[in-house]
């Protein structure tokens, strides 16, 4: 017997393509953007936003806040990254 299992979530690159494709082949699946992803247009767009030293400083309190314990923590370390940082 085979049985057809689809995705929940699928972790992806920012390709517009595999995005357009999943969005045809699995409607009911959620796609996300990889850590390396998330990471490499996080810097990118900090850069645009933030001055040389605030950059490093953001990148820190973004990994501090994405290695949280749980969801309050998180939301929590957000909030702080939130008004910290407001021009991002």
């Amino acid at each position: 017997m085979i049985r057809n299992f689809l995705p929940i979530v699928l972790f992806i690159d920012s390709d517009l393509g595999i995005i357009a494709v999943i969005q045809v082949v699995y409607p009911e699946t959620h796609y996300l953007l990889c850590i390396y992803q998330l990471f490499k247009n996080m810097k990118k767009k900090a850069k645009s936003k933030l001055h040389d030293k605030m950059i490093k400083s953001f990148v820190k309190d973004f990994y501090h806040m994405q290695n949280s314990y749980n969801k309050y923590q998180f939301e929590a370390r957000y909030n702080q990254i939130f008004t910290k940082y407001e021009l991002c």
